[in-house]
């Protein structure tokens, strides 16, 4: 395989850019939308309060996941149930580890 040129590497990061850009645009687009939906229904109180509480549930859930990782706790297991806990062949790359 060939070593892709500076034009080549330019030319794909401009397709992204224009991509992420038209994605951006329709995400403005459906956000109006959606806004008009929401005063034309008269659910805009509910919709306040639906919003404000998965707020605070996301908002609580990062928090504790953020203290996880603070306190070094590991989310899973390192080692798969199924590995029979073989060493993955790293010998020496951790001082120490052996």
């Amino acid at each position: 395989m060939q070593k892709a040129t500076n034009k080549e590497i330019t030319n794909a990061i401009i397709e992204v850019n224009n991509k992420v850009e038209r994605l951006f645009m329709l995400c403005k687009q459906l956000d109006g939308i959606l806004g008009l939906y929401i005063e034309m229904k008269g659910d805009k109180s509910e919709i306040d309060d639906l919003i404000q509480k998965k707020y605070e549930e996301h908002d609580k859930m990062m928090k504790e996941k953020n203290d996880q990782a603070a306190n070094g706790k590991p989310d899973k297991k390192d080692i798969p149930k199924d590995s029979g806990n073989k060493r993955s062949g790293a010998e020496g790359v951790r001082k120490g580890a052996n």
